[in-house]
This record gives C-alpha cells, sequence and structure tokens, in this order.
C-alpha cells in the first residue's frame, strides 16, 4: 500500500512538468503558430486551451500531492526522496526531520502561490465586473440614448466600445458619430453587437484575471495579449457584414 501511494510522484512530476513546459516554453511556438495562415476563432481557442491543460495540470499535481500528504506522510517523503536521489536515497536521508522539514516546506511554498494566484484572479475579476457596472451606469446617465441599447456621448474624441454590464450598452462618442456616415455607423455598431453576442467580455475578463494571477508566466502574459487581438477578428467580420454595406 505504501508503494503504491508513493508511486504517485511519477503523475504529479509529469503533470506539473507539462504544466511548466506549456507555460514558459510553448508560447513563442504558439504565437507563431497562431501569428497568420489560422482562422481567428480557431487561434483564439488554441490560446485558451493551453492555457486551460497548464491550469488543470498545475491543480491535478497538488490534488495528487495533497491526497498522497493526507494518506501516508511517509511514503511521499521516501518517493521524494527516490525520485530526487535514486539509489543515493537511504533511511538516514528520508527519515531525518531536516529533510521532511525540507519536503514540508516545498508542500507549504506550493499551497501559498496556489492560494495567492486565486486570491489575485478573483481580486481582478471583482474589480473589473464592478468597475464595468459603474461604467455601465454612468454611461446611460450621462449619454443620450440611441436604438438598439446605444448610448452618445458628448466627447469631440472619436470613440465606439461596449460595456457588457447587464443589461448591456453600446457607448459612441459624438466625435465618431460626426465623423462617419449612416453605413459606416451601423458597420461599428454592428461590430460592437458582435463582441457582446460572442461574449467576448467574458473571455478578455478571464485572460486578463489570469494574467493578473500568473504575473510574469509567459503562457498568460502573451495568452493575454493574442486573446485580445484574436477576438476582435469575428467583429471586424461582423462590421463589414452589416446592413447597408457595399
Amino acid at each position: 500500500q505504501a508503494r503504491r501511494r508513493g508511486g504517485v510522484m511519477g503523475p504529479v512530476l509529469a503533470l506539473s512538468a507539462y504544466a511548466l513546459a506549456v507555460s514558459c516554453v510553448l508560447p513563442p511556438a504558439l504565437a507563431r503558430l497562431t501569428a497568420r495562415g489560422v482562422h481567428a476563432r480557431l487561434g483564439l481557442v488554441t490560446w485558451l486551451a493551453a492555457m486551460a491543460s497548464a491550469l488543470v495540470s498545475a491543480a491535478l499535481a497538488l490534488f495528487f500531492l495533497f491526497r498522497t500528504v493526507r494518506g501516508d506522510w511517509p511514503s511521499l517523503t521516501l518517493a521524494v526522496c527516490r525520485e530526487v536521489a535514486g539509489n543515493a536515497c537511504t533511511p538516514v536521508v528520508y527519515r531525518s526531520a531536516l529533510y521532511e522539514l525540507g519536503v514540508a516546506a516545498l508542500l507549504a511554498v506550493a499551497s501559498l502561490a496556489a492560494v495567492v494566484a486565486a486570491w489575485r484572479y478573483g481580486r481582478k475579476v471583482q474589480r473589473a465586473s464592478r468597475q464595468t457596472r459603474a461604467h455601465a451606469r454612468a454611461a446611460r446617465i450621462v449619454g443620450h440614448a440611441l436604438p438598439a441599447g446605444a448610448v452618445i456621448l458628448d466627447d469631440p474624441r472619436p470613440a465606439a466600445y461596449c460595456v457588457a454590464a447587464r443589461p448591456p450598452v453600446i457607448v459612441v462618442t459624438r466625435g465618431a458619430v460626426d465623423a462617419l456616415d449612416e453605413r459606416q455607423l451601423a458597420a461599428v455598431l454592428a461590430h460592437e453587437r458582435a463582441h457582446l453576442r460572442e461574449r467576448h467580455h467574458l473571455i478578455l475578463l478571464i485572460a486578463r484575471g489570469l494574467a493578473a494571477a500568473f504575473a510574469g508566466v509567459p503562457l498568460f502574459t502573451a495568452g493575454l495579449a493574442a486573446v485580445t487581438r484574436r477576438a476582435h477578428r469575428p467583429p471586424d467580420d461582423a462590421a463589414v457584414r452589416a446592413p447597408g454595406d457595399g
């Protein structure tokens, strides 16, 4: 039974190595692969799948590790020692208080890192959601209503964007309305409606949360930039197909 429990270190190391490789080694190759010649949605799914697989692998590694800790601590310390030192692992080593303290410290660091990442993600998502709701309320108060949930802000700078609150709102500045003809304005509104319809705000919220939770990890920092770029491709297509476009 102890041998079976100790054998969990193989999957733990394999899952950890996969998560590390996907997070730190894969992003440059993934960026080249999805840079051109790939459908926008396929590129978007590819980046999201890579991020999800890294997270799931790391979570499974922690799950198996802590299940072994709970079930049989001596088997875990022995398994770690043998994975690292091989035949040089002796009872003098893995039964020593200093060695067990080192293994416990590594587990504590892994646990703390997971908690901090979850806290950062939750804080980023909560702040973004709160700001989105406040922005939508302010736009409805100061803006002039247009059909289909859009409002015009009295700002001479040309801009248009959507705010995915409940209900969502599309914001267009007076500068944009003055600069566009009727057909162009319809294309802009179609672009923003496509963002809302395809729920790109949720994808971007998840990507931004992960980039905040794992600051400096290449997969999530590069993934946020790639997801942001590719989330605009389908709405651009929708704008081209907008009614009245010639």
